[in-house]
């Protein structure tokens, strides 16, 4: 096995240092809102992906100073009726509410969901310019829900 060249490594080393962390992950449990802030801070992360509530957390309280929400160029709800179902419409509109207007700032907005209820329809278009937007439907109307055609099983281990 060849040894590796110290001066590769060391150049790799130094190109990864040079490099910030484009992903911010602010609803770990080892981490606390004064934490995540400070992490951001170090790390210029470009990413910053959460539960709603800390998220709001994050861009309301201790995060509002060191994150610019006007430049804010993609927001991706992902499970946007499963968020809805357990209880983050607050949050999301909370966190909708101090985003750029649709007509101030372009921005790209997904969300992404199963099923899109008259919840989510609610919600996108408190997000998105009225003229300007589509909802993708991935499976045809004829076409049986993927969790029905799934076969699923419960294994009870003692």
């Amino acid at each position: 096995m060849q040894k590796p060249d110290p001066a590769e490594e060391d150049q790799a080393q130094r190109r990864e240092e040079s490099i910030p962390d484009a992903l911010l992950l602010v609803s770990t449990p080892d981490s606390n809102p004064a934490q995540d802030v400070q992490r951001f801070l170090e790390s210029g992360a470009d990413v910053i992906i959460g539960t709603p509530g800390r998220v709001e957390e994050f861009l309301l309280g201790k995060g509002r100073d060191a994150v610019s929400v006007k430049e804010l160029e993609v927001l991706v709800l992902d499970e946007a009726d499963r968020m809805l179902d357990v209880g983050f419409e607050r949050e999301l509109n909370n966190i909708i509410s101090i985003l750029p207007k649709a007509d101030e700032k372009v921005r790209q907005t997904m969300l992404v969901s199963a099923t899109i209820p008259d919840k989510v329809i609610r919600l996108t278009r408190n997000m998105v310019r009225s003229n300007d937007f589509e909802f993708v439907q991935t499976i045809a109307e004829s076409d049986t829900l993927t969790h029905d055609r799934i076969p699923q099983n419960v294994v009870n281990i003692s």
